[in-house]
């Protein structure tokens, strides 16, 4: 009985410090994936920088691809729980807007363009199919059920009033997103995150009002 003890609980530290392992890996591949793309990575690069051999990275992963995939997949699964917090929230729409800006903006580490390009020319179908699935679920459908709300309020325009549906709008919402962070690393890299509110503020502002003359969502909207 003292040996069955023994051996599970050296099983769960055996575990414990893999779970670890990997999540270092993972970390590490974000930062590399992030700053080069896909294609110029390897995973020796990935295993010097969390400290580790290659082979032992492969004790973990196949290969990089399952290390990619595995990494978007935890990033996604990350942004759609914070997002789902954001729509459940009992908030005006346009608040709610604006907090799920925020954290897109402070919390994607990844250009969606590039990530769109090294899905589609570099994985496994597989794998993209896997993605995407990942994606529509995590950060499109809690946008667009946010939308969905607006539409309802009166808020925001719906099909039968000559826009386009809630997937859709959730989709250039998040196109405004990447675009917003691409120009960030050009003409915001010494701001502070007061700039990236700003940044999120007005993202919603030209989503609701265009960049017509009208009313303005309030400054003051901040996170809570």
């Amino acid at each position: 009985m003292f040996q069955d003890a023994f051996k599970k609980s050296r099983l769960r530290g055996e575990a414990k410090e893999a779970g670890e392992t990997r999540r270092l890996i993972l970390q590490a591949a974000q930062n590399l994936f992030a700053a080069h793309g896909y294609r110029a990575v390897t995973t020796r690069q990935i295993a010097e920088a969390c400290g580790i051999t290659q082979p032992a990275l492969y004790k973990h992963f196949a290969d990089k691809q399952e290390v990619y995939t595995s990494m978007l997949l935890l990033g996604v699964a990350q942004v759609k729980t914070a997002l789902e917090r954001v729509v459940h929230r009992e908030l005006p729409v346009a608040e709610r807007l604006h907090l799920a800006a925020l954290y897109l903006l402070s919390n994607t580490h990844h250009d969606i363009g590039m990530m769109t390009h090294d899905m589609s020319n570099e994985l496994r179908k597989e794998a993209q199919e896997m993605i995407e699935h990942a994606f529509v679920e995590g950060l499109v459908q809690p946008l667009a059920s946010l939308f969905e709300d607006g539409m309802h309020q009166g808020l925001i325009r719906s099909p039968s009033q000559g826009s386009v549906g809630s997937m859709m709008t959730a989709l250039l919402f998040l196109n405004s997103i990447d675009f917003f962070m691409s120009q960030s690393s050009y003409t915001m890299a010494s701001e502070t995150r007061q700039g990236v509110a700003e940044q999120a503020r007005l993202i919603v502002e030209l989503f609701l009002h265009g960049v017509a003359q009208g009313p303005q969502l309030h400054k003051g909207t901040n996170s809570r």
